[in-house]
């Protein structure tokens, strides 16, 4: 399973033990819950069904659709809640953005994120957005031995903060820290923060992007439309042939509007999972952040 996916439903989870009282199961624990999950993002958007308990989900279905290619959430979610046949009572979708009252901005997209509106276009009894890193921290403790690279060498210390880092459309940060035995996750907009240059290379790349852009923060390098607009300063910078391909030199000043507070889907590396994850409630996330 995608790991955006199970980071998603794994907060879901995590929400529904704290604050859904229900019926136990046969074992002693709460029923499993129907839940609509969603990962919308600056690139794509994707839906599932999901069955969560404490701890614990599993993905019936997903969809995907470029983001681009709708005018807002209430079509494709209409047309995924047609396609499984069920309307779960409950729904929660990860946006690359921050979540105000309920509503969401997403700079790289021309449509806004409402939960209020979703719900009464839709049918569904309850929605809940939430930022993408918010939702991705919490997967973090589903991460196995083979689901992370060492990028530097050292040890990490148990309970210690991680950072959380993620280039994509844009660039998404985040951070937990450890209190009271559980993991707390704390999103943030990282991205839009100055660039800040070091050497004369780095300055004379930042009056480059800032001819294009205006406002230079760190999305504008460390990101998918980022690093293209790097190669292209880079390839001229170097006398280097570059990528003379038409439009190349276009495609280096494309990229997320002005930074606004809000940022495209960025998020790690994906990996495979099994289509069941359980979430260790203490358990801390791996020591390398991605």
């Amino acid at each position: 399973m995608p790991f955006d996916n199970a980071a998603l439903v794994s907060e879901v989870a995590r929400a529904l033990a704290a604050r859904r009282p229900g019926a136990d199961d046969a074992r002693g624990g709460r029923a499993p819950v129907r839940v609509l999950c969603g990962d919308v993002g600056g690139t794509r958007l994707r839906l599932g069904l999901a069955e969560v308990s404490p701890g614990r989900a599993e993905l019936l279905s997903v969809r995907e659709w470029p983001s681009g290619g709708v005018p807002g959430l209430a079509g494709p979610v209409a047309a995924f809640l047609h396609d499984v046949g069920e309307l779960p009572g409950l729904a929660c979708l990860a946006v690359a953005g921050p979540v105000v009252g309920g509503a969401a901005r997403l700079p790289n997209l021309s449509w806004e994120a409402d939960a209020r509106a979703l719900a009464r276009e839709t049918g569904l009894p309850s929605v809940r957005l939430v930022n993408d890193f918010h939702a991705v921290g919490h997967g973090l403790p589903l991460l196995g031995p083979g689901d992370s690279s060492e990028l530097q060498a050292g040890a990490a210390r148990p309970h210690a903060p991680v950072a959380l880092v993620g280039a994509g459309t844009g660039l998404g940060m985040g951070f937990l820290t450890w209190a009271d035995g559980e993991w707390l996750v704390h999103a943030s907009e990282g991205g839009h923060a100055d660039f800040a240059p070091a050497t004369p290379l780095q300055w004379r790349l930042r009056e480059h992007l800032a001819r294009a852009h205006g406002h230079v923060s760190w999305e504008r390098v460390v990101s998918g439309p980022g690093l293209v607009a790097t190669h292209a300063f880079l390839a001229a910078e170097r006398g280097s042939a570059g990528d003379r391909r038409p439009g190349a030199a276009r495609a280096g000043r494309t990229g997320p509007r002005s930074s606004p507070p809000g940022r495209s889907r960025a998020t790690t590396r994906r990996a495979s999972r099994p289509s069941s994850c359980s979430l260790p409630a203490s358990a801390p996330p791996p020591g390398t952040s991605r």
